[in-house]
């Protein structure tokens, strides 16, 4: 690409080559050490190319092979400048652009996120607004420690982060903090018993004698690690249990939901555009706005050409809307009932991992129903406490 670059700038011909001795001509260009690309055999003999500085001066070599040469094309910055001198606004509009462009680049249009797991995108964007780093913030007066700072006192999630502007774009490194383990401070003994049935797959013991193994099933409140260590001499000791006893577990869920209800459906919805460039937003696309409850939901599209983001891009607000006179079919209501699944498998199983999930959907007068039967692989391990007397 940079060789192609390079040529355009200095300018170069394509040629054509006829006569009885390409051969000869190709040889002399070669010990004269001329450089030539592209030759290759066409209807008039054989084509090639070569800068403009070398086909000026091969005029000789030409003549002393007994080969004719025509110019078929002249390609570069040199002809185009002497194709277009009277066209001044071309240049005027040239210098112009390359002005404006090196203007914007001193201010920050895009900011990128990496990094973020836990923390949310927009909590890190409004602390860096907050701290002084912006759309459309000036390079030149952008203090990037003290922006860094303020935003890890914002964000006390934050453990690490480096801020780097790359022509418009501010990469914004994170590292999260890593949860502290929590250490439990009592001593008192205790086992751990099995909260549910299941079968074991993994136990992970740091303290007390455990008393499954992987493969066993276990039924609810089996004494899993006992807090009785039994010696070589038969003395006992009584210890604070502590670990991990992860089971496959049956659990079943139903949800239901009512078919004479209204609900908000995605297909009645309105819909406002406003196209964004540079710090300005400039509203293009309105639809017919609706009585009753409103459901806001924003999506932001960025212009990205050849993998670099542009101060382009348009912003799409979404108006959800309460239907109160329509009643739920069955298709509107296993779409109600997958969602609250889904939902429920975000916030109740969130410590424990789904190995298998079955569901069925049944509807009984005005009510459908959605069975779901859930194989769980999670802790099952509770403490107990245990009261020793001597």
């Amino acid at each position: 690409m940079l060789i192609k670059i390079i040529r355009w700038l200095r300018g170069y011909v394509i040629f054509t080559v006829a006569g009885r001795f390409p051969e000869r001509f190709i040889n002399l260009l070669n010990q004269r050490g001329v450089l030539y690309w592209n030759f290759v055999p066409c209807k008039e003999g054989h084509r090639a190319s070569m800068s403009l500085y070398d086909y000026l001066r091969i005029r000789k070599i030409a003549k002393r092979s007994s080969v004719r040469l025509r110019k078929q094309k002249a390609v570069g910055l040199p002809f185009f400048i002497k194709n277009n001198k009277k066209r001044k606004g071309i240049f005027i509009g040239g210098v112009c652009a390359l002005l404006l462009i090196s203007f914007l680049n001193q201010f920050i249009w895009v900011i990128e996120i990496n990094g973020t797991n836990r923390i949310s995108d927009v909590q890190v964007i409004e602390a860096l607004q907050e701290s002084g780093l912006t759309v459309g913030t000036y390079k030149g007066a952008m203090d990037v420690d003290t922006i860094e700072k303020d935003t890890i006192l914002r964000v006390p999630d934050i453990g690490w982060m480096s801020i780097n502007a790359i022509n418009n774009i501010a990469k914004v490194e994170i590292k999260e903090k890593a949860k502290s383990p929590k250490i439990s401070n009592s001593v008192k003994p205790c086992n751990l018993k099995a909260l549910c049935d299941g079968v074991i797959t993994s136990t992970t013991v740091v303290n007390g004698n455990c008393l499954v193994k992987r493969g066993s099933a276990v039924v609810k409140n089996q004494l899993l690690v006992s807090s009785v260590i039994e010696d070589n001499n038969q003395n006992l000791t009584y210890v604070h249990s502590e670990g991990e006893i992860l089971a496959d577990v049956n659990q079943e869920k139903t949800f239901s939901v009512n078919m004479n209800n209204s609900y908000t459906l995605d297909k009645n919805y309105t819909e406002k555009s406003k196209l964004n460039f540079l710090r300005f937003s400039i509203p293009f696309e309105m639809s017919s706005s609706h009585k009753g409850e409103k459901l806001p939901v924003f999506k932001q599209y960025r212009a990205c050409v050849n993998n670099v983001t542009l101060p382009l891009g348009k912003t799409v607000c979404r108006n959800y809307y309460c239907n109160t006179n329509e009643k739920l079919n069955s298709d509107t209501a296993k779409n109600i009932l997958k969602k609250k699944i889904k939902l429920q498998e975000c916030f109740e199983y969130n410590k424990g991992k789904i190995k298998s999930k079955r569901i069925n959907f049944t509807q009984n007068n005005n009510n459908y129903t959605a069975k779901v039967n859930y194989i769980i692989n999670k802790n099952i391990a509770v403490k107990q406490k245990l009261s020793v007397r001597s």
